[in-house]
């Protein structure tokens, strides 16, 4: 099982082809199929587009 972290906003965002370690967040689709989106979308957010997001972890890394 994995937890997937969304955003939801109202212009498109450049989706990261690859996980990369200099980025503080990368946004893809990790682990989300089109239909986990939509589920998420119609249930939690009311933006035009969602995406999923990577945060490095451990988290406290960030900086």
């Amino acid at each position: 099982m994995s937890l997937a972290t969304y955003i939801g906003c109202n212009f498109n965002m450049e989706i990261t082809d690859e996980l990369t370690t200099y980025n503080s967040i990368d946004i893809g689709y990790i682990f989300s199929e089109e239909e986990n989106r939509k589920n998420v979308k119609e249930k939690h957010f009311s933006t035009k587009n969602v995406y999923e997001i990577e945060i490095p972890n451990p988290l406290y890394n960030l900086k």
